[in-house]
């Protein structure tokens, strides 16, 4: 590997707005650049965008870009935990609509497709390691699986606290996982509770 090619792999890792707009050939916009910066300085993200905005088409570049060029997080146990996806929606249909995009991008970059061992809607699996499984999180669902580094919620306002709280934030309890929330706020719940926390001057959430 040369060394021209060892530095663009890591400008690839380190800068996911790089990635989007030279590695997936895509051209995001002036919010979009808002949401990929935030994520090296935030680690819960509020999303709330009007239709036709862009925000799942962003959401899912993000996706990939952490699937193929992210390192995992050293979990609270000091193990090394490869990137482990969550994408998350109260109705199934939500959840294929991510996967679908995610599947888009990685079905026009022919260099992507190399490194897929398994793409199914339920889970991706890439040759690094890394993950993305895809769950609805209905009130009667079951979530289940691996250790997260990486939560994705769409609709989270229709999430119930009790899936919020007691099924999905502790997948990124030992890892401070990344945590992308999107939706409308309607009612007093954790999502409409996140936005206020987002608005305090001291936030560690970012409101775009």
């Amino acid at each position: 590997m040369t060394l021209k090619l060892q530095e663009y792999i890591i400008q690839l890792k380190n800068d996911p707005v790089a990635c989007v707009k030279n590695f997936l050939r895509a051209a995001p916009s002036v919010k979009q650049e808002e949401f990929l910066n935030s994520i090296s300085e935030y680690n819960h993200i509020i999303a709330i965008w009007s239709r036709q905005s862009g925000k799942s088409t962003i959401m899912s570049r993000t996706i990939v870009w952490k699937l193929f060029f992210g390192d995992g997080i050293i979990n609270a146990m000091g193990q090394h935990v490869k990137e482990t996806i969550y994408v998350l929606a109260p109705i199934l249909d939500q959840v294929k609509n991510l996967y679908n995009k995610i599947n888009n991008v990685i079905e026009s970059n022919p260099l992507l497709q190399k490194y897929i061992i398994h793409k199914s809607f339920d889970r991706i699996e890439l040759v690094n390691g890394n993950q993305c499984f895809f769950r609805s999180a209905s009130p009667g669902s079951h979530i289940r699986g691996p250790t997260a580094t990486m939560i994705v919620i769409e609709e989270s306002q229709d999430v119930s606290d009790e899936k919020y709280y007691g099924d999905i934030l502790p997948f990124g309890a030992t890892t401070n996982a990344l945590t992308i929330e999107a939706g409308t706020p309607r009612t007093k719940n954790h999502f409409y509770q996140s936005t206020i926390n987002a608005t305090r001057s001291d936030s560690k959430i970012k409101l775009i």
